[in-house]
């Protein structure tokens, strides 16, 4: 168990509800557009607790494990310079022509989708990498 996991809920809590105002306040027009960055300080705290969270946990399900191998591929796909800014499009549209509450379901949504389609991607990646390149590196010979 973590010594610090009530502390680190305490801060995710905090931090996430902050997120949730920032966000409100962004979507009633008097916010601006540090909110939707990483440097935001709620995004920073909160990725910090989660890591704090899940520093000693130890999951033993294939499924979770395959996820988590993959999390970083999300990460680089959807922070791609050519691909995030048809993200913020599809948010700007999804945020300008929806309530709040459809605008909250729809990007939930669409962050799941791309979420899974990402993972996708990297387990083709990882299963290509496996299959194709590892056998094709040992038929290699390098003379010295």
């Amino acid at each position: 168990k973590c010594p610090c996991y009530g502390v680190c809920l305490v801060i995710l809590f905090f931090f996430g509800g902050t997120l949730m105002l920032s966000l409100a306040a962004s979507y009633l027009g008097t916010g601006n557009s540090v909110v939707y960055t990483y440097s935001n300080p709620a995004f920073i705290f909160a990725a910090i607790s989660f890591f704090l969270i899940f520093l000693k946990l130890r999951i033993n399900s294939r499924i979770i494990n395959k996820l988590a191998v993959s999390t970083f591929a999300v990460y680089l796909i959807h922070s791609n310079p050519v691909i995030i800014f048809k993200y913020i499009g599809w948010f700007k549209f999804l945020h300008s022509n929806n309530s709040f509450l459809m605008y909250l379901l729809y990007a939930f949504i669409s962050c799941l989708v791309i979420f899974m389609v990402s993972i996708l991607l990297d387990q083709v990646r990882i299963y290509m990498y496996r299959k194709i390149i590892i056998p094709q590196l040992g038929k290699i010979k390098i003379k010295l």
